[in-house]
């Protein structure tokens, strides 16, 4: 997790993190503007950042950490995963494989699949769509 708009924060030290977040992908990452919090010892700090430009150096943040999840989820194309149904929907489930979050993390549809949340199932992943992969079931490991 990373916080921007921190008092005093330098436009080079945004543009540090930002080079280091290039520099070091993350899978997940999250990220939160600064806020003063009454009672904190920040909120006694000079150089407070303009709420507009705390919101600039955020939107800039989570498009270039969108940029590179969806990259990192690309790159799992071919590959195979165990995953675990969480839900049917229309024409197949939603699963997720085992270092996605329930309901804040990626899904992978599995079309035409038939099988009750819960199940784990392997699964050739066969394409990404923005953060969302799609896949089936791999025969070849049952």
């Amino acid at each position: 997790t990373v916080m921007v708009g921190f008092p005093g924060e330098t436009k080079e030290e945004f543009e540090e993190l930002m080079t280091f977040l290039e520099d070091n992908p993350f899978e997940r990452l999250g990220a939160f503007v600064y806020s003063d919090e009454e009672g904190a010892p920040s909120e006694r700090l000079d150089g407070k950042i303009p709420p507009k430009l705390k919101q600039s150096r955020f939107d800039q943040l989570m498009q270039r950490q969108t940029e590179k999840a969806e990259e990192l989820s690309a790159s799992l194309v071919g590959t195979k995963q165990e995953v675990l149904v969480e839900e049917a929907g229309l024409g197949g489930v939603y699963a997720r494989t085992m270092w996605d979050a329930p309901e804040v993390d990626c899904v992978v549809f599995i079309a035409d699949a038939d099988v009750p949340p819960g199940t784990f199932l392997p699964v050739l992943i066969t394409a990404s769509d923005g953060l969302d992969l799609l896949g089936v079931i791999d025969e070849s490991a049952k």
